[in-house]
């Protein structure tokens, strides 16, 4: 709205001073105001259709869209000409870490960033919240882990891999005996192979920006342990964004339907 009435503000004084007892135009600080909150509403436009999509993966979008927020705010205070739009900008930054920063601590939407490979562990806005969900994915892993060894060979655990298999020589004597009993006292548990995938998980390449996450995970074989947790955690959260907008839509259409009949009256009747 604040938009329209900037790039229509020229039309706008131009039909006021030509309408006797009109209100005053714009001044020159006022439409300095609207620039600024123009400036400081448009990365919230832009998080809230980021945010509302009801066919991707959105969960992972929280954290990260709301570290985007405040970097942006932070950015715009140099660039805000009028001291109402910079006390409005600190308002809105102090809104935005008590109200919306409170996300990096709840493990849908912190567990959601993590296994996004987008984001991973950069996507947060404090270091500690950062490190926080690793010890819950693991916890995760191991679990997943635990089951799917279970299925794979109840009671006895997954296989170990092959090892080097020397050929005997003349004497048919080995000398790869000690390798043997050093692999035989290794213990592989879940909590190790949760270990073990999570850091090879985070040490892989990020994905880039704009590419849909699911893709990734479909990539792997399907008994990943981490592909099976982003199946729990990647997910569409309920929100009321698309029947809000589907209310204004019909009122819309109602309206000019609406007024749309009364043209049409006025004109039979005439």
């Amino acid at each position: 709205m604040i938009g329209r009435i900037l790039l229509t503000n020229d039309a706008i004084v131009k039909v006021l001073l030509n309408i006797s007892k009109a209100l005053q135009p714009l001044t020159a600080d006022e439409v300095a105001l609207l620039q600024d909150l123009m400036q400081l509403l448009s990365p919230f436009d832009n998080a809230t259709m980021q945010s509302s999509s009801s066919s991707t993966v959105t969960i992972s979008l929280v954290i990260p869209l709301v570290c985007g927020l405040l970097h942006t705010l932070e950015n715009l205070k140099t660039n805000l000409r009028t001291a109402e739009g910079l006390d409005a900008c600190i308002f809105m930054i102090e809104r935005v870490k008590k109200r919306l920063l409170m996300y990096e601590e709840r493990t849908a939407t912190r567990l959601g960033t993590l296994m996004d490979p987008r984001f991973k562990k950069q996507g947060f806005f404090s270091p500690f919240n950062a490190n926080e969900p690793g010890k819950i994915l693991e916890n995760e892993l191991a679990a997943v882990s635990k089951v799917q060894r279970t299925q794979l060979s109840p009671g006895i655990g997954a296989p170990e891999p092959p090892t080097l298999i020397e050929k005997p020589g003349p004497s048919q004597q080995t000398l790869f005996g000690f390798l043997e009993r050093n692999i035989a006292r290794i213990s592989r548990t879940n909590r190790v192979d949760a270990i073990v995938t999570l850091r090879q998980y985070l040490e892989n390449p990020h994905s880039p920006q704009g590419s849909d996450p699911l893709e990734y995970w479909k990539c792997l074989p399907n008994d990943s342990f981490t592909k099976a947790c982003a199946a729990r955690f990647l997910c569409v959260p309920a929100t009321s964004t698309e029947s809000e907008r589907m209310f204004s839509r019909a009122g819309i259409i109602a309206n000019h339907s609406f007024f749309k009949g009364k043209e049409c009256g006025h004109a039979c009747i005439s």
